[in-house]
């Protein structure tokens, strides 16, 4: 689909003239010379989403299958490791200062609302005991009584519910309910129900993801991210463009040239993607791949993958000053799918016959 078509959709879309987006389109493209075209196009749906405002929530019912995990994340102990920062590194005057603690060194509640409401505890000494679980996933999904396939970005709140779907397994097909925050050009947001007669029932229990009978899902999966791709030697700009985007995502698509279990990080398990059109240094990116949320890796080097994550610029110490410098983006992975005719588990080794002396 061309630009100007995609430009004319997305308007009756947001809302906006055609004249209006066409004017952030090119001026998107004048900040950033050398952007392929559909990158500019990927940022103007940041841009708009930055802006966007909310209609009318509604709840529907869904089908698809998981593409990436984000993990499980607790707010009141980001909370407390954030005081405890501020504590260790500037003092406890910095602490109260910034309103993360008080005089007797008790971490403070700083969150303002709670599910839209006023925060009642704001501003006082949080319970040391007291969590707050939440998880983000990503999926392609379909909603009821349509034909297009989308990527849902889903937000699980119900810490019982977090729980029991942690380690939900990707590409597995399933049937929930959502919440529809928001539905525009760039997929759905969706956040969980605890409506519990809007679930599934298995043996007379609520099942919130059911597993259905599925279809190709390699082939829905490729059909909605070839589309979504961005060039391995693109990367860098594309993270200057979206990086204050809070939910920034990123395709690519290429060959491992490199993966390393045995190096792994706190970030995860480093690899190398490579495009299979070039073999400069600009056509390749490294990636982490968290083993501790992602499916085990059953994918080895010379694989083509999809790679679904997200960018962030990496940082290494000058060994002359001792300071931390910017250098290249990575990417986190959220999750890969390896392409099924060209995926490698194991290289075989070459036996080679070595000389003792000579």
């Amino acid at each position: 689909m061309s630009i100007e078509k995609r430009i004319k959709a997305l308007a009756k879309q947001s809302g906006r003239t055609v004249e209006e987006l066409t004017g952030m389109y090119e001026a998107a493209k004048a900040r950033f010379p050398g952007l392929p075209e559909r990158a500019v196009y990927n940022a103007l749906l940041v841009q708009l989403r930055k802006r966007r405002t909310f209609g009318e929530h509604y709840v529907s019912t869904f089908k698809g299958f998981v593409i990436g995990n984000l993990g499980v994340r607790d707010r009141l102990e980001e909370i407390r490791r954030k005081a405890e920062r501020v504590f260790e590194n500037e003092g406890l005057e910095a602490a109260v200062e910034q309103g993360l603690m008080n005089p007797d060194g008790e971490v403070l509640d700083i969150r303002e609302t709670l599910f839209g409401r006023p925060n009642p505890n704001y501003g006082k000494p949080l319970d040391p005991s007291a969590h707050e679980y939440s998880q983000r996933l990503y999926l392609i999904v379909q909603e009821a009584n349509s034909d297009r396939w989308e990527i849902a970005h889903m937000q699980i709140s119900d810490p019982g519910l977090v729980k029991k779907v942690s380690n939900i397994p990707f590409y597995e097909w399933f049937s929930f309910p959502a919440i529809v925050a928001s539905h525009d050009a760039s997929g759905y947001q969706l956040r969980s129900t605890s409506n519990v007669s809007l679930m599934s029932k298995v043996d007379g229990k609520p099942v919130y993801f059911r597993r259905v009978q599925g279809e190709d899902t390699w082939k829905i999966y490729d059909s909605v991210m070839r589309p979504k791709v961005t060039a391995i030697s693109d990367v860098e700009k594309y993270h200057e463009v979206t990086k204050m985007a809070w939910d920034r995502w990123i395709v690519l698509y290429g060959v491992v040239s490199s993966i390393s279990p045995e190096r792994e990080t706190a970030f995860g398990v480093p690899g190398t993607l490579m495009d299979p059109e070039g073999i400069d240094e600009e056509h390749q990116v490294r990636f982490f791949y968290p083993t501790d949320r992602l499916p085990k890796i059953t994918w080895g080097k010379l694989s083509e993958i999809y790679l679904f994550g997200r960018t962030r610029r990496s940082k290494w110490r000058d060994p002359s000053t001792g300071e931390l410098e910017d250098a290249d983006v990575v990417v986190d992975a959220y999750g890969v799918y390896p392409n099924p005719e060209c995926t490698v588990k194991e290289l075989p080794e070459a036996e080679e016959e070595i000389e003792g002396f000579l």
